[in-house]
């Protein structure tokens, strides 16, 4: 800042200090720690981008700036991506700029323009971080993306849980599985206004991106029309509307608290399922029977993406009814009713054993083998033709990272892997423990070996060092069903 004047420092150094004292009070990015910074180019990530960087030293970080071209803006999005090249350049910070197709992702994934575009940003900058061994990933929300998501979800008649919006720290959306790496927000608190007075104040030249016009997108309409309109009932709508979502991130937290005291007593994790017992959950108020739904099904598949407060509703009057009630429900959760509990589980019938594994056993790769109690088919596809999904019982592999023969077995003593996101090994029996495999079922499940390593923890975790990439090939998939004879 040395070429600017008194007033202009005077506001990036207002704004920075500001930044700095809402990452210490939320503690979302720690000393000594590596982070990925997402960088389009418009004011609020570079923004973003600035102001870690002047904060670096200070908080002993390292940084990596990530940009993704999604294929759709021609020369202008070349454009934006030499434009952050230049930024890492003159920050002396190393980069990460890809491109993708986000049409031919929407086309085959039948998604709108904006899911498709989300997943693949986020699938991104998921696996910069993991290659560049990132702690944590910084987005640019701000103030006004708070406003723009909390009305969005008014708008569609949200809940509580819609009402809180974001948070400094989020979960990474559906269907992005990073546990490892953390997903943060620095510049929430400042509006888009302060980004765009930081740039001035630094004659920093945000790039424009004029898709954000566009009518076609709800969030395009709820900024540029209905924000706007509010601003004529209260001028700073933004902070009305924070306000309301850290008032409703206060009230989960009491949800939380009070859920916390009964969970015990309510429902136990078990492999794969969480059992919730009737008696006790028909006793408790309706608002804290939603809370322990939604915090059953986080533990099944990381958050509550894509199920509605419909399914919320038939859960809980399904657990609250008739013994051999069943629901299937969103990402192949399924619930099973029995006559004092209610199962809820992932692709599977949770009240049925595992079947007990003897020996060891050659799998034919491609093929199928029919084992005792199980069935496996094996093939291998072309990863950047086919890119199927994996689940519980389904693995899908790096076919030329995955070693021969393939075997499957039951645990062994000293047995080791890596987890996938991880990128140390764990002990199989540390393990099951913490992903409350049932000590009599820890025998049973199916473990998968190549070339001595384990490669897949059948219904729980694959390997790290055998995920498909975005340098994959061929991926090896692994379907399990389990066979009722043999």
């Amino acid at each position: 800042m040395a070429n600017l004047n008194r007033k202009n420092k005077k506001t990036a150094g207002a704004l920075q200090r500001r930044v700095a004292r809402f990452l210490s009070e939320s503690a979302i990015i720690r000393r000594g720690e590596s982070g990925v910074v997402a960088v389009s180019g418009g004011a609020d990530s570079l923004c973003l981008v600035h102001i870690l960087h002047a904060l670096k030293d200070r908080m002993g970080i390292k940084l990596t700036i990530a940009h993704l071209d999604h294929g759709l803006r021609g020369e202008d999005a070349e454009m934006d991506a030499s434009f952050v090249a230049q930024i890492a350049t003159e920050m002396d910070v190393p980069s990460v700029i890809e491109k993708r197709d986000v049409r031919a992702f929407k086309e085959s994934h039948k998604l709108s323009w904006e899911e498709a575009a989300r997943i693949l940003r986020y699938e991104f900058l998921a696996e910069t971080a993991k290659s560049v061994g990132a702690q944590w990933v910084a987005v640019g929300h701000t103030k006004d993306d708070l406003a723009e998501t909390v009305l969005m979800h008014i708008i569609r008649g949200s809940g509580i849980y819609g009402l809180k919006g974001m948070g400094p720290r989020g979960p990474w959306p559906y269907p992005i599985q990073t546990r490892d790496v953390r997903l943060v927000r620095p510049i929430l608190e400042l509006t888009g206004e302060d980004t765009r007075r930081y740039c001035d104040a630094l004659n920093l030249h945000a790039r424009f991106d004029a898709s954000n016009l566009s009518d076609t997108y709800t969030r395009n309409r709820v900024r540029s029309k209905l924000l706007p309109q509010l601003a004529g009932y209260n001028t700073n709508i933004p902070e009305a509307l924070a306000r309301l979502s850290r008032a409703a991130a206060g009230q989960i937290q009491l949800l939380d608290w009070d859920l916390d005291k009964i969970w015990d007593d309510l429902a136990e994790s078990q492999y794969g399922a969480v059992r919730i017992r009737k008696s006790v959950m028909t006793a408790l108020p309706h608002v804290l029977q939603v809370h322990a739904v939604r915090r059953a099904i986080s533990y099944l598949v990381g958050d509550t993406d894509g199920i509605s407060e419909v399914h919320l509703d038939a859960i809980i009057k399904a657990i609250a009814g008739r013994a051999g009630t069943s629901l299937n429900l969103p990402r192949g959760i399924s619930l099973a009713k029995e006559y004092r509990v209610a199962i809820l589980g992932i692709n599977l019938d949770a009240t049925r054993e595992l079947p007990r594994l003897e020996g060891e056993y050659n799998i034919a790769v491609p093929g199928d083998s029919l084992l005792p109690g199980w069935g496996i088919e094996t093939k291998i596809v072309a990863f950047d033709e086919e890119r199927p999904e994996p689940d519980k019982w389904r693995a899908v592999l790096d076919y030329d990272c995955v070693g021969s023969p393939l075997v499957l077995r039951s645990r062994r003593p000293g047995d080791r892997f890596f987890p996938h996101g991880m990128e140390s090994s764990k002990k199989l029996q540390v393990f099951m423990v913490d992903a409350h495999v049932p000590k009599e079922l820890r025998d049973d499940v199916p473990i998968f070996v190549a070339a001595s390593d384990i490669v897949w923890v059948a219904g729980l975790r694959t390997d790290n060092r055998v995920r498909t990439t975005t340098t994959t090939k061929r991926a090896l998939i692994i379907q399990m069903k389990q066979e009722l004879t043999t």
